[in-house]
């Protein structure tokens, strides 16, 4: 494929080999449930509200984070960018076609900042920082043009300065905090992962050195290579993060403007290979990430598995990232390290439209959110804001999808002190449940987040007012964000293929709103948790924990 010289000054792109295509046109989606249905049923929820044994915190107000994917996708190709045949993602790559001026977009990242924005994944370490010292356009002529070249151990993309300022641009504007991922590959020879070469890191440290004077107070993070676990022996990922975290700080001797150091950013398949990674790490890495995916993006039965009536779907994700959760506790958390799910959304390989861009997904996402902040992780790196069939936002018009209004509603009212509540056997019955503190400056307020994922039961809580201090039922001051079906009208699915949903019985879905409006006062007749809705109870105070 030839090199187009025209792009390069902007922000170039070289393929040398093809993807393998999304096919998600080629799928025959399940419908979620049977036909019919069991009878509804009303059933009493008991609310339990308390401290855990021991304190957990969340990030606050950051941590609904979310991603941008480097992926050349079909959206660049529709631009007119040269991209494999056929790409493998749906949207925009970061460095190419997303429009970081989009108002809507700044807009919805306004919404959840603080929250941290992650630059990174699928094609981070292919990528050549096109600064004075860069070099790029050598690197790329010294590869040739040759098709048959492993795009994993090329230089695919051109990241130029123009589009640096760009970023740097929009993460001022709009308050997010950076979180980039630097090409960790370029140490790896063709078709020999594990061989033990110092990492070439010319172009990366050349490009860190530009930023210290070009938007430094941008970056809170590094990252360094995506999804390297199993790929690169431990003690060689070791000492190249041992090499970012002393690079880091020589140039930034203050410790208060000093970016934290992230890692390994992906899913290793054994214990061995990320107790061995930390062991060498913990002295230098700030932060434990890893990539979580439970469904994927190709299977036509994920929207039955999503809402099976076991709802182990809810629970795998921590599942899987159990060698991650331990080795934190037992090795980083003793240090100080903190632990982030850096890439999470509910299914991988761009998800799959339909499921993951409707109202379904908002159930899965708003327990992650909840379970994960149970498991003292501090932030939680949706993948993607823009892009895919997962993100928060459509790809037409950047318009917010129901993930977005989970996202905003968690992000303003869950606050950093997370909180147990038992629902006692109404779990069972599909009610899952969270609490937090409002803020730290002990106001005795507290957030409840209940989920009824269950398509026939309705919930009676007649308690919810006495979690607060008020009586049985509604308390001074309670209200609720219901969130519901808006315009799903598939047979089988009760609502869940909404693109749109209703908030308090409003349709949303057409603007991005900074105000979701008042939550909706809590009568004397106690709360009614009604089949496939997502329920925010707000304004409670008088909780002794908080």
């Amino acid at each position: 494929m030839q090199f187009l010289p025209t792009c390069f000054s902007l922000l170039s792109l070289t393929l040398l080999t093809t993807t393998i295509s999304a096919d998600h046109d080629d799928i025959e989606t399940l419908p979620p449930y049977p036909n019919p249905l069991p009878a509804p049923q009303t059933l009493s929820a008991s609310l339990i509200l308390s401290a855990p044994e021991f304190p957990v915190t969340s990030g606050g107000p950051n941590y609904a984070g979310f991603n941008f994917d480097w992926h050349c996708g079909q959206a660049d190709v529709d631009k007119g960018w040269e991209c494999p045949a056929e790409p493998g993602w749906d949207g925009y790559s970061i460095n190419i076609g997303l429009d970081l001026k989009n108002e809507n977009l700044i807009a919805a990242a306004k919404q959840l900042a603080p929250a941290h924005l992650r630059i990174g994944g699928s094609q981070q370490d292919f990528v050549c920082y096109d600064i004075p010292a860069g070099n790029c356009k050598a690197k790329i002529d010294e590869m040739g043009n040759d098709a048959d070249v492993n795009v994993a151990h090329s230089m695919a993309f051109v990241l130029s300065t123009d589009r640096w300022d760009e970023i740097v641009e929009f993460c001022e504007t709009t308050g997010v905090q950076l979180v980039f991922g630097l090409n960790g590959n370029s140490r790896i020879p063709y078709g020999d992962y594990n061989a033990p070469l110092d990492w070439n890191a010319n172009n990366t440290e050349a490009f860190v050195r530009y930023i210290a004077d070009n938007g430094a107070e941008t970056v809170s993070a590094f990252e360094l290579g995506n999804e390297l676990c199993d790929q690169v022996d431990t003690k060689v990922y070791a000492d190249d993060i041992r090499y970012l975290r002393k690079l880091v700080d020589d140039i930034w001797p203050s410790s208060a403007s000093k970016p934290l150091i992230n890692g390994p950013d992906c899913n290793p398949t054994s214990d061995d290979w990320i107790n061995s990674f930390l062991g060498n790490t913990s002295d230098v890495l700030n932060t434990l990430t890893y990539h979580n995916y439970v469904g994927y993006g190709l299977d036509p039965a994920l929207a039955q598995n999503m809402m099976d009536t076991s709802w182990s779907f809810f629970d795998e994700g921590p599942n899987r990232a159990d060698m991650f959760i331990n080795g934190w506790k037992n090795i980083g958390n003793p240090v100080g390290m903190k632990i982030w799910a850096g890439e999470i959304a509910a299914a991988w390989h761009s998800g799959e439209p339909g499921v993951t861009d409707r109202f379904i997904s908002s159930f899965w996402y708003a327990d992650a959110l909840g379970l994960l902040a149970t498991l003292n992780h501090t932030a939680f790196q949706r993948q993607a804001l823009a892009g895919g069939n997962y993100a928060l936002l459509a790809l037409e018009g950047m318009l917010p999808q129901s993930d977005f209004y989970v996202a905003q509603l968690f992000h303003n009212y869950m606050g950093e002190t997370v909180l147990t509540l038992d629902t006692g056997d109404a779990k069972n019955e599909g009610l899952r449940s969270y609490a937090h503190c409002v803020s730290d400056t002990n106001t005795g307020e507290a957030t409840l987040l209940l989920i009824n994922v269950s398509p026939t039961n309705t919930f009676r809580v007649d308690n919810v007012g006495g979690l607060f201090g008020g009586g049985s039922s509604g308390g001074d001051g309670l209200g609720v964000f219901v969130m519901e079906a808006g315009d799903g009208e598939l047979d089988q699915w009760e609502g869940l293929d909404s693109r749109l949903i209703k908030l308090n019985g409003e349709l949303m879905g057409e603007k991005i709103a900074g105000d979701l409006g008042k939550p909706v006062k809590v009568g004397e007749e106690g709360l009614s948790l009604k089949p496939l809705t997502i329920t925010f109870v707000v304004g409670g105070a008088g909780v002794e924990y908080c």
